[in-house]
């Protein structure tokens, strides 16, 4: 059985020790008011609160760019 150098322990560690809400970004104060206060079934509210978190997260943006960077591949 092989043993993992201590530097990868440590990274092992920190990434899944970490809060996930420490990672993960909020909605700002209206969006949070009216997800708060919402009864009932609101589609069309949902979807552009969903775009907007999409288009406002670092994380997102950052997962896409990692996607299409990945599946590039140059012609020869």
């Amino acid at each position: 059985m092989t043993r993992l150098p201590p530097l990868y322990m440590l990274l092992f560690l920190a990434v899944f020790l970490i809060p996930m809400a420490a990672l993960a970004h909020g909605v700002d104060d209206s969006t949070k008011q009216f997800l708060l206060s919402n009864q009932g079934v609101s589609i069309i509210p949902y979807l552009y609160i969903g775009a907007k978190h999409m288009v406002t997260g670092y994380d997102h943006l950052l997962f896409l760019v990692g996607v299409i960077f990945f599946l590039y591949r140059s012609r020869p």
